[in-house]
């Protein structure tokens, strides 16, 4: 066992009950390359979670937010804290592998292009099913986890379109100049979203496949998850597709949605569905506003987080929230583009296996 906790943090954010968030820390404890542990809670009392942990209170950190502001906000602050120069994020019921961090770690330090690194995703009570490989986006923004069901079988390691994080290492020298997550966006856009600046600026997201790692596989999506997979694709490919082809891909795009509506995992009824395009609409509009006030010099005032997202909130607390980061529009088109033809040529091929 390697102390790393000068080189790595791993960031956990905690939304709910905290059941099984002692062997996720036990098994990051127990690798062969130890970081240093912190937890963010969103909107769980820190107590509750001191409890859960027991006699492994000591080797962690909690930082409280005081409200539930949302999973994306909590891995945004946890990044804002780390001094390190790697995060790993990691989902509450994970259970890393023995030798995890340090064959995520590895990558990293002899790829200098690299800023993030997959571990293998299995599911905890059937391990040998994968859960993720990595992600894979068409140009249309259909999302899927690569591999998901597949029986041990799995891609080798590589490049992938955008890495899970629910386990994965991320070098924060490239988020700096990156950014971090983009509030707006939740789940697997927020994921594709920073794999998709992470391709534009040249740098690579990799899958590395001897690193396993065993998580609980959730129920079906919420309402509220369905919902807003609809409305924040529909921001994702405003905001990054670039402009020439954007309007050349709205067939694209109709057919990703009406597949969306039809999956038994995201279906919609029709009151719900148009309710998730407006606001998908509304975010977009939100995006086109922003840029009209740059091009006329004008500064963006930043808003708080139900505004920002577009999203009514019965917290009136949550109007003293703002994001820490809200990611503009690709810039230049050429490299946008470039991006985009490669998360296409790569869910063409990684898709039908």
């Amino acid at each position: 066992m390697t102390d790393a906790g000068e080189w790595i943090t791993a960031v956990i954010p905690v939304e709910g009950d905290p059941r099984g968030l002692r062997g996720c820390v036990r098994s990051l404890l127990a690798g062969t390359l130890v970081p240093r542990i912190l937890i963010i809670a969103d909107g769980v009392p820190a107590a509750e979670i001191e409890g859960e942990l027991e006699t492994d209170r000591e080797a962690v950190t909690i930082y409280e937010t005081g409200l539930r502001a949302g999973r994306t906000h909590a891995l945004n602050c946890g990044l804002h804290l780390v001094q390190t120069a790697a995060a790993l994020l990691l989902a509450p019921s994970a259970r890393a592998g023995h030798r995890m961090t340090e064959r995520l770690f590895a990558p990293m330090t002899e790829e200098d292009k690299c800023c993030a690194v997959q571990a293998r995703i299995e599911d905890a009570a059937d391990p040998d099913t994968i859960v993720s490989s990595g992600l894979l986006m068409s140009a249309g923004g259909e999302i899927r986890c690569r591999d998901a069901g597949e029986r041990r079988r799995t891609h080798r390691s590589g490049p992938v379109a955008a890495a899970d994080s629910r386990a994965a290492l991320y070098n924060m020298r490239a988020l700096e100049d990156i950014g971090l997550f983009d509030e707006r966006l939740s789940g697997r856009q927020a994921d594709a979203d920073l794999g998709w600046r992470v391709m534009a600026a040249g740098g690579l997201c990799l899958y590395q496949a001897d690193a396993a790692v065993r998580i609980d596989t959730d129920g079906d999506a919420s309402p509220e998850e369905r919902s807003g997979a609809v409305s924040e694709t529909l921001y994702l490919l405003h905001k990054n597709t670039p402009e020439p082809v954007y309007g050349l891909l709205a067939p694209a795009r109709k057919a990703a949605l009406r597949r969306l509506e039809r999956s038994p995992e995201t279906g919609l009824d029709a009151s719900a569905m148009e309710a998730a395009l407006q606001r998908g609409r509304d975010l977009c509009l939100l995006r086109e506003t922003e840029e009209a006030e740059k091009a006329a010099g004008a500064s963006v005032t930043k808003r708080p987080l139900p505004k920002e997202t577009c999203q009514e909130s019965t917290d009136p607390r949550l109007q003293r929230v703002y994001p820490l980061y809200v990611g503009e529009k690709l810039q230049p088109a050429g490299a946008a583009m470039a991006a985009l033809w490669r998360m296409q040529r790569q869910y063409k091929r990684d898709g039908r296996k």
